[in-house]
């Protein structure tokens, strides 16, 4: 492509979509954390417009049809998939591989987005693992170490596979004499010590390092990226009211009831809305999606 336009803070999923169409096109992509109101839904939404198959992921039955009844219109040429994806569950990751491999020879794009809340109190998954840490770097790496052959199975002369980890600005340590990644600690969390952005920016930095090493080893046959969609506002109905949910955050995190307890001190005003003057240049969702 000789003419590329500059792309800015403003622009678009949808535009980015727009001027890539001819790449997007025949794609396989594969999206985690897709429900409605999230960045992953409207990475999906774009993409789809172009792409041959989007597989949309969730835990949650309900949402997830939700979601494909949502891309599934006038403006979507691909076929929607929805695939049962629960990150607590390395089962669960298993069998969702397992499922992509038997509906997709090849994928081109599998995109990281997913993220478990920040919570006050530190949650366990089935696999004794804090919540964060699996949802955000464990089952993403397992799912990516499970779908290689299928990237690879995309690699051609003209195209490049791509692994996309939805990061964040959050991931800088508290200071500098602080680990960027303390996983014994956030392994086994203390309760009287633990802190969820504490576990949410260790989680991201340990997304980036992720990104960092796929990219070293794996090398031209499969591209890694991590990515920060910069500050978003997100709407999550189905936890808070409308008006209070939506959260100043560093990325697409879907907040719960105690998540609004640790951020909007921070991130809020009193009245539930956003604190624009803070240091964080502010995205709606369509521009977080274009990263």
């Amino acid at each position: 492509m000789d003419d590329l336009p500059i792309f800015t803070w403003d622009t678009t999923a949808d535009k980015v979509a727009d001027t890539f169409a001819e790449q997007i096109m025949g794609k396989n992509v594969l999206i985690t954390g897709t429900s409605l109101n999230g960045i992953g839904f409207d990475t999906a939404k774009s993409i789809a417009k172009y792409a041959n198959t989007v597989i949309v992921s969730g835990y949650d039955s309900q949402r997830l049809r939700q979601t494909v009844d949502a891309l599934d219109g006038d403006l979507t040429s691909a076929i929607i998939r929805p695939l049962h994806l629960d990150l607590t569950s390395f089962v669960s990751v298993r069998r969702a591989a397992a499922e992509v491999a038997g509906c997709v020879d090849r994928l081109h794009v599998l995109i990281h987005n997913a993220a478990a809340a920040v919570t006050v109190r530190p949650n366990l998954t089935e696999d004794g693992f804090e919540t964060q840490l699996q949802v955000g770097f464990l089952s993403p790496f397992l799912l990516t170490a499970l779908l290689k052959p299928q990237l690879l199975a995309a690699r051609t002369q003209s195209f490049t596979p791509r692994v996309v980890v939805v990061s964040s600005r959050g991931h800088f340590p508290r200071s500098p004499d602080t680990p960027p990644v303390d996983l014994p600690a956030v392994r086994n969390p203390d309760p009287v010590r633990y802190r969820g952005l504490d576990a949410y920016r260790q989680v991201k930095a340990a997304g980036i390092i992720f990104a960092r090493e796929m990219a070293r080893r794996w090398g031209s046959s499969i591209h890694a990226f991590s990515v920060h969609p910069g500050g978003a506002q997100i709407l999550d109905v189905g936890c808070l009211l409308a008006y209070r949910s939506i959260a100043a955050i560093f990325t697409n995190m879907m907040l719960k009831e105690d998540s609004l307890a640790v951020l909007e001190g921070i991130m809020l005003r009193p009245d539930g809305s956003p604190r624009l003057n803070i240091s964080v240049p502010w995205k709606d969702l369509q521009q977080g999606a274009s990263t």
